[in-house]
């Protein structure tokens, strides 16, 4: 006796049969094309021996491959990895995505790093480095995607993939460079690495800023507040290029500039510029007072 699916698989034959010979061909020919993107699940139990390093796992077998995959196991040193994200590749020179969905981990996971690329004819590469893998041992290795496939004994530290983009194994979020990246905590645009909370590698067009900055230099106007004289400013600006306090071109260019930090050392140096035309102020002054007294005891001899 047929099962439910023996029908409908026999029912499905019957109907295709009966289609005309140009339909069939144009079935065989859509299945043709899109049998590079139909999805696939795949399992593998992978023996890690080799020690710390880069381990190509997954790769490609078309220029376009994307999916999920997950990797587990106990690898040493009391770590345990489990980590699930999803990967999306592009081949003929454009980059990819990545796209970490879960990471759980017990006293830090083994990986440090993926990163997907391209190789040879436009085929893709899904690598991983792992670290403090102490003896190694089994890594359980899922995917389930299109155009992709475990290698059940993975590359040790093959040579780069080109077009990378890569993430570090520590967080969850995206890495791309086609829109914002989600790393942990912090979010880059333009940039697959964020350092900070927010990074971004272009213009940023906004109708207002409000940044925090402490101190506030209302410390230049405190009475025992140490202001250079004029000649010891002149003396420091011959020797340095530019005002005490103030970062040079040089570093600048090294680190940037913090403008939280920078406004509040321009006020500082109004400041303290305010406070020198005041003294100024008084020493004429105290100069044509002088002048007059003179004046007016030259007048009465």
């Amino acid at each position: 006796m047929n099962t439910p699916i023996q029908k409908m698989q026999a029912l499905t034959k019957v109907h295709f049969l009966s289609c005309s010979k140009s339909l069939r061909r144009l079935i065989f020919l859509g299945c043709f094309i899109l049998g590079g993107f139909i999805s696939n699940a795949q399992t593998a139990t992978i023996n890690m021996t080799s020690g710390d390093g880069w381990y190509r796992l997954v790769t490609g077998s078309h220029p376009y491959a994307s999916g999920k995959i997950s990797i587990r196991g106990g690898l040493g040193n009391n770590k345990i990895t489990s980590i699930t994200f999803y990967v999306s590749m592009m081949g003929y020179n454009q980059k990819g995505v990545i796209n970490i969905l879960e990471n759980l981990f017990y006293n830090y996971n083994h990986v440090a790093e993926i990163r997907v690329g391209t190789t040879g004819s436009g085929l893709s590469a899904v690598d991983v480095r792992f670290v403090n893998m102490g003896s190694g041992g089994n890594l359980y290795v899922e995917i389930e995607g299109a155009n992709l496939a475990i290698d059940s004994t993975p590359t040790f530290n093959p040579t780069a993939p080109t077009n990378i983009t890569s993430i570090s194994g520590r967080v969850v979020g995206i890495s791309s460079d086609r829109w914002p990246v989600y790393l942990g905590k912090k979010v880059g645009i333009g940039t697959s690495s964020p350092s900070e909370e927010l990074e971004v590698n272009g213009t940023i067009r906004s109708k207002e800023v409000k940044v925090e900055a402490t101190p506030w230099p209302d410390y230049v106007f405190a009475p025992d507040y140490d202001l250079n004289s004029l000649n010891e400013l002149e003396l420091y600006i011959k020797e340095n290029r530019h005002l005490p306090g103030i970062s040079s071109a040089a570093e600048v260019a090294e680190n940037g500039v913090s403008l939280g930090e920078m406004n509040a050392k321009l006020l500082e140096k109004i400041e303290e510029l305010t406070l020198l035309v005041i003294q100024l102020k008084h020493e004429k002054d105290q100069e044509i007072s002088d002048l007059k007294k003179e004046i007016e005891e030259l007048k009465n001899q």
